[in-house]
């Protein structure tokens, strides 16, 4: 099946955009340290019944680089998806979102619900329905009160992945960000078992200022309350446990949320198992557009 691949302008920047297949417009947003690229194994499947469209995030690859001194910040990559939305002029879409890439499909279906037909939402790293970020001390303290198992996951992987990477992007040694980081997101034994070609595409887009720019932006637990679409909240049983109980909270938040767990996955679920992905997702869509007619 023909891929169409072309720029396309949104808020001062451009964004690398992939179509394939014809239909109900299936929008895939990637998380960190990633572009289009790691939906390759759900692009074709799902242009059997849909238009496929993916798209590299401002930033990453093969899209223009980050600036000295700019901000990464997530507020602009989601003011980014909602523009892209209307600058593609293909109305509601079903959008699917994978860690960084699920938390802005939050932020633009809690905000601009007439632009998202349905949610899938592949382990939001959503800690910050409970806390700033970086978290204070009383905030990760409450936490610990109000749920044990949350917090101590959350102060496990600030400590052994995002602070230590933090502090080595503050010095500019990418290479040591990203072993510490990558394991602590995707799991020791998922990340050793990292492909030359896992590593290569993550390496070219893990970025400085990710870690060291203003950060994620805060959940509003009724916002997710009042989002009215269906939505499939997904995690790898292979998961670190921070991934799994964060998709617990969301799934619990949304009134008409599915939850999901799919065997013999970490992180990154999509490539880990993409065919009962793809099976799940597939089925996911044509329930969601047979409900609409």
């Amino acid at each position: 099946m023909t891929e169409e691949r072309r720029d396309i302008a949104v808020n001062g920047t451009t964004l690398a955009v992939v179509r394939q297949g014809a239909g109900p417009r299936v929008l895939f947003v990637h998380g960190s340290a990633c572009d289009h690229r790691v939906w390759s194994r759900q692009m074709p499947v799902v242009a059997r019944r849909y238009e496929a469209i993916s798209y590299s995030r401002r930033y990453h690859k093969p899209n223009a680089p980050i600036a000295p001194g700019e901000d990464y910040a997530m507020a602009a990559h989601a003011d980014d998806l909602e523009a892209l939305i209307e600058a593609l002029a293909v109305g509601p879409v079903h959008l699917v979102g994978h860690s960084y890439g699920a938390m802005l499909a939050l932020i633009v279906a809690g905000r601009r619900g007439a632009l998202v037909r349905s949610l899938v939402l592949i382990e939001p790293p959503a800690f910050t329905l409970f806390t700033s970020d970086p978290p204070g001390i009383g905030e990760l303290l409450a936490l610990l009160l109000r749920k044990p198992a949350l917090g101590l996951a959350l102060v496990k992987f600030g400590a052994t992945a995002m602070e230590p990477a933090k502090k080595a992007a503050q010095r500019g040694d990418m290479d040591r960000a990203f072993d510490v980081f990558s394991p602590g997101v995707l799991g020791r034994e998922r990340f050793e078992r990292l492909t030359p070609l896992e590593k290569a595409q993550f390496k070219e887009n893990i970025l400085a200022e990710e870690f060291t720019g203003s950060g994620f932006v805060r959940l509003d637990p009724e916002r997710l309350r009042e989002i009215d679409c269906p939505a499939l909240v997904v995690s790898g049983e292979d998961s670190v446990r921070l991934w799994q109980l964060l998709a617990d909270e969301i799934a619990e938040r949304m009134p008409r949320a599915r939850r999901l767990r799919l065997a013999e996955a970490s992180h990154v679920v999509q490539a880990d198992a993409p065919e009962a992905f793809n099976a799940a997702l597939m089925e996911f869509l044509d329930t969601a557009e047979a409900a609409r007619s």
